[in-house]
């Protein structure tokens, strides 16, 4: 019970630095580009749910009927990887497309400044499940914590240095934090 009211901490922990995230975004971006943001993290989240919504359940599953072995442990980091790679792919190859069929042609960008994170939380998420399944919930609750610190650090940064290109390229800036933040959550 000690280490699901830890991860509860955690996560709510995350919230309020999620929400601190997002105000001072607002105000560095602008209208024109929080409304880039929107429409770029909109397809982030649907493909995001795709390569890896169900994954940690899966794996968590797996590894408490398993009980975990190393060589499991290898298979799950290969199957979030191998999930992140191809949904990134996909995404990036389409995010022309996505771009245009929203009307912001100058969005790819930003597309591809946050198509690797598909690949960061697939790993991610498949690790969170391995050591749920293992039923040690500190490893999930500090990567949540590092992904939301990190991401509030360095997407703010990049987005106040990179908007002086303009409101799109702020955006690629933010996006950039978000890919950042679920390398550094999942290393």
């Amino acid at each position: 019970m000690k280490g699901a009211g830890v991860l509860a901490a955690c996560s709510l922990i995350g919230k309020a630095l999620g929400a601190m995230y997002r105000l001072p975004l607002t105000t560095i971006l602008g209208g024109e580009g929080m409304g880039a943001y929107q429409l770029v993290t909109s397809m982030y989240v649907l493909f995001f749910t795709l390569a890896c919504g169900g994954l940690p359940v899966a794996v968590s599953r797996t590894v408490a009927a398993d009980r975990g072995t190393p060589r499991l442990a290898l298979i799950v980091v290969g199957l979030g990887a191998a999930s992140g790679l191809a949904f990134a792919a996909v995404f990036a190859m389409l995010s022309p497309l996505f771009s245009l069929i929203q009307g912001n042609g100058g969005t790819v960008a930003a597309y591809l400044a946050v198509a690797p994170a598909l690949v960061f939380a697939s790993v991610l998420a498949a690790l969170r499940g391995y050591f749920q399944g293992k039923g040690n919930l500190m490893p999930t609750s500090l990567s949540q914590l590092i992904e939301q610190a990190v991401k509030l650090t360095v997407g703010l940064w990049l987005a106040r240095v990179l908007v002086r290109g303009g409101a799109v390229s702020g955006v690629a800036g933010a996006l950039i934090g978000v890919s950042v933040s679920e390398n550094v959550a999942s290393g």
